[in-house]
């Protein structure tokens, strides 16, 4: 329980949910973080579809900035999905995201020390919508590439306004991950550019080789393909001086 506590202060990302304490009270653990004033960006793709490709952009540059620094850090996420991004009402910067519940990430390096993987082998923990195929299989040597699928499917449902997969049961949602391609987000986002939905298939590769290398990379693809495609700046004239902390 006390894992995420420790690794989120250990991180200090600005686009990471601040842990102000945490300890025991009557024999119980407690968490106190900061609070937080918006939605999930599950709660808005539920109130308005899908994003358009810049929106979508800024979310993802911070969540990459986040997420990627927990890989500095040796964490994986591990359960990167829209309940887990919030997007903050913040009166210079909209959509301000903190990333949520760093509680099954993996811990590999803390505070320059080998951790012992607290899940046993073979085990499947995560969400079956996001998973990587890796994760779906219950891979207990997963990398960061695990979390940029799962940040694939997201950008996927950011775009289109669903997710690669779907299904009712948990067990069919597996297979598709591990077995079956995803269909292309530009078939059910026909004004989605080609360069941008190229972005998102290369981060839903099956195998984790031929994904992106590094958050960074993908983030950096993702902007380019954007900049490149859609009319208009990728950042609003109030975020125009706002440089999210390197990945």
């Amino acid at each position: 329980f006390f894992n995420e506590a420790r690794a989120v202060n250990d991180i200090r990302h600005p686009n990471i949910v601040e842990v102000t304490d945490f300890g025991h009270f009557g024999g119980q653990p407690y968490i106190v973080m900061e609070m937080l004033e918006g939605e999930t960006l599950e709660d808005r793709l539920a109130r308005v579809g899908a994003l358009d490709p810049a929106s979508s952009a800024r979310i993802l540059v911070q969540v990459a900035s986040a997420v990627g620094a927990a890989h500095d850090h040796g964490m994986v996420h591990r359960d990167l999905k829209p309940a887990n991004i919030f997007l903050c009402r913040h009166p210079d910067y909209p959509d301000f995201v903190k990333v949520l519940d760093f509680g099954i990430a993996k811990l590999t390096a803390l505070r320059g020390q080998a951790n012992e993987n607290r899940t046993a082998c073979g085990a499947i923990i995560g969400t079956p919508a996001y998973m990587s195929p890796e994760q779906c299989l219950g891979d207990a040597n997963l990398d960061f590439r695990s979390d940029i699928y799962s940040l694939g499917v997201v950008i996927y449902q950011m775009v289109t306004g669903r997710r690669p997969f779907e299904a009712e049961a948990a067990g069919r949602l597996i297979m598709c991950h591990v077995q079956a391609p995803p269909p292309p987000p530009c078939s059910i986002n026909p004004r989605l550019p080609a360069k941008v939905g190229a972005v998102i298939v290369r981060a839903l590769e099956k195998q984790r080789e031929q994904r992106f290398a590094s958050m960074r990379e993908l983030r950096d693809a993702f902007v380019s393909a954007v900049a490149s495609s859609c009319p208009g700046p990728v950042w609003p004239d109030n975020q125009s001086s706002y440089t999210p902390a390197p990945v």
